[in-house]
């Protein structure tokens, strides 16, 4: 993802490695044979030569515009680098003669093409049209995760000579995204640190494709880091983190910890008891194991008490009780058949503990605590 921030590439790198894709970066493939169920390829990356030979190839080396054979030569229409050149407003240098989309060049998006279709009728017809800016279109990458973007990355904006302030904010410090099961993922702002002007944003994450437009909005707006900051982003939602990435790069977003507000528990996201401690970055599968002794302490006073949520794909069980119901089941041996026992079909399990004591959480394992 050349185009696109490096940070979130990486991301999206790690992610899509994960799904079992192998990435070669900086390579070319220099010659394919065939042969009758298979194609070998020869891939050149710097001095080193491989080969790999896979069921089928797919070709995806970009995009041109289809300019051939149209008599624009004839017309004395002006292209460049295989497209046609226009102004803003779709205007070619031959007057009466008009070109958008991917014949006009990059980017070459729907949505680009679309709005420049709509800004040429309108300039033909003599309304008051508004010229396109590339600058203001976002691109989108529909990969798992996602991929979305508007302006400029941070190393260009560096390149540019801006001063920067920079925000970053990850996934698992959202709620909404942990309870989606996507806790993996970051959206980053670019600021130009003198005038506040939002220089550029960009995400890689669960439907980083539907939050990008409340960027491209402010830049359209010309909205600075103020008026992002005062604006109210509702809760519980993925957009928050726009709003705590805006504040990072202010020094003020809300630090990404272990204890939560006093309405919430601290959760721990698995897809599967295999890959838990993967998943959320903690230690050893031991340590997540050991909270059925943590629990099993907490029984001994009558005014606790002990809340776990198990989140299946398809359906979802809640276990909320108190000490004197817990019954002859142990709280210990409950959260540790849960791990054990529960986890099928890759199904998630949301494992909320919380020590309850005058309406104030305390997480209880010392280890884990302050981890995000």
């Amino acid at each position: 993802m050349p185009v696109e921030d490096a940070e979130i590439a990486r991301i999206a790198q790690k992610q899509l490695e994960k799904l079992g894709l192998k990435i070669k970066l900086g390579a070319k493939v220099s010659s394919l044979k065939k042969a009758a169920n298979s194609v070998t390829a020869t891939i050149e990356q710097g001095a080193t030569k491989s080969e790999l030979t896979v069921d089928r190839v797919i070709s995806a080396v970009g995009v041109v515009g289809n300019i051939e054979n149209l008599g624009l030569e004839t017309l004395g229409v002006k292209t460049e680098k295989g497209c046609v050149v226009i102004d803003g407003f779709g205007r070619t240098n031959v007057a009466g003669i008009y070109a958008i989309g991917d014949v006009a060049g990059p980017p070459m998006l729907a949505h680009k093409a679309e709005h420049e279709g709509v800004i040429c009728i309108e300039k033909i017809k003599g309304l008051d049209a508004h010229p396109m800016k590339k600058e203001q279109i976002p691109g989108c990458t529909y990969c798992h995760p996602q991929v979305a973007s508007v302006g400029l990355t941070e190393a260009k904006a560096k390149a540019a000579g801006f001063e920067l302030k920079v925000g970053r904010f990850p996934f698992i410090g959202n709620g909404k995204a942990i309870a989606l099961g996507e806790p993996e993922g970051l959206i980053k702002t670019v600021f130009d640190a003198k005038t506040g002007e939002l220089l550029g944003a960009h995400m890689g994450g669960t439907e980083v494709t539907e939050l990008i437009q409340g960027y491209v909005v402010g830049r359209t707006l010309e909205t600075t880091e103020a008026e992002l900051m005062e604006t109210v982003f509702p809760h519980p939602t993925l957009s928050e983190m726009m709003h705590e990435a805006v504040l990072d790069a202010y020094g003020r977003a809300q630090p990404c910890v272990g204890v939560r507000a006093p309405d919430l528990a601290v959760d721990v996201l698995v897809s599967s008891l295999a890959e838990a401690l993967e998943r959320v970055r903690l230690f050893e599968r031991r340590q997540v194991l050991a909270l059925n002794h943590r629990v099993d302490e907490m029984r001994g006073a009558h005014h606790h008490g002990v809340h776990f949520a198990y989140v299946g794909a398809s359906f979802r069980q809640q276990l909320d009780r108190s000490d004197h119901a817990a019954g002859n089941i142990g709280r210990g041996r409950r959260l540790h058949r849960m791990l054990n026992d529960s986890i099928v079909d890759q199904d998630c399990v949301r494992i909320c503990t919380a020590y309850v004591n005058s309406n104030t959480l305390h997480f209880q394992n010392t280890d884990l605590n302050g981890i995000w």
